[in-house]
């Protein structure tokens, strides 16, 4: 039915999930590469969004947006620094005037054709074989400043994309606080939001959140959730969309309805990361 989406979601039905409860909060979306085939699909969410929620500027601070009440506030995040990403904003985010936040993984930045590509599979998606098909090309230097220069704002992502929970402390600081201050040399900007690589439970540790609470102002992991059940501002749940989901199913993940299949995680989360 859609590409890249967890086999277990497929034995639950639609009616299912409809029954249950909507959350009413303020909800950050993630995204990463959108390639040129799933445009129409991204068209066609943002549209969704911007009729039934309400989008928020990346600036503002979430945790005081009134939750439990209509519409839901959705802000937008994509990570990694695909190419992708600079031409949705100009063709789909700019017409909407719509304002996201762009993580970037600071060695991948102006990668082009098989470096790119290289990069992607060993990085991203070292658990999975991907397609070469040309469409993991990194955004240059000049294009995250355009970025900027639009009203998106530019958040760290370490420099190789690693699993944080795997490196000494040392590594971690280097990942995630060296590459945070050379990105901002390189773009003459404040780097204060951050998105822990692959967020989950097990990727990340004490020491990467301490770390990240030291440097940052707000950090993401990739747990599903919504804002105001967060564990704190440094380990932030968001809504993971992948390219292709119908639009129900962008509904009930906006909404909350997904949530349960990270429910464990999200308790795990409260109890090591509450620093």
């Amino acid at each position: 039915m859609f590409r890249n989406f967890s086999d277990k979601l497929r034995v639950f039905s639609k009616p299912f999930i409809s029954l249950i409860p909507a959350k009413k909060d303020c909800v950050v979306v993630s995204l990463h590469n959108i390639q040129q085939d799933d445009y129409s699909w991204l068209n066609q969410v943002l549209h969704f969004i911007a009729q039934h929620y309400e989008f928020v500027e990346p600036h503002s601070n979430l945790q005081k947006l009134t939750p439990y009440n209509d519409p839901i506030k959705v802000l937008l995040s994509f990570d990694d620094g695909f190419r992708s990403n600079y031409f949705v904003a100009k063709k789909f985010l700019k017409p909407l005037n719509v304002h996201a936040v762009f993580f970037i993984t600071s060695n991948f930045i102006g990668l082009r054709g098989k470096e790119a590509f290289r990069f992607t599979q060993q990085y991203f998606y070292p658990s999975r074989v991907i397609e070469n098909n040309n469409e993991y090309d990194a955004m240059d230097l000049e294009e995250i400043c355009w970025l900027q220069e639009q009203g998106h704002v530019i958040g760290a992502h370490t420099y190789d994309h690693p699993k944080l929970s795997q490196l000494s402390e040392k590594d971690q600081r280097r990942q995630i606080i060296d590459s945070a201050n050379e990105l901002e040399d390189m773009i003459c900007r404040p780097v204060r939001s951050f998105a822990y690589p692959f967020g989950s439970v097990t990727t990340v540790d004490e020491n990467s959140v301490m770390i990240a609470k030291d440097r940052f102002d707000n950090a993401y992991s990739n747990i599903r959730g919504m804002v105001n059940e967060s564990v704190n501002n440094h380990f932030i749940f968001r809504q993971n969309l992948v390219p292709g989901m119908p639009i129900w199913l962008v509904k009930a993940a906006i909404e909350g309805r997904l949530d349960w299949r990270h429910h464990e995680a999200r308790k795990l989360a409260g109890k090591y990361y509450r620093c």
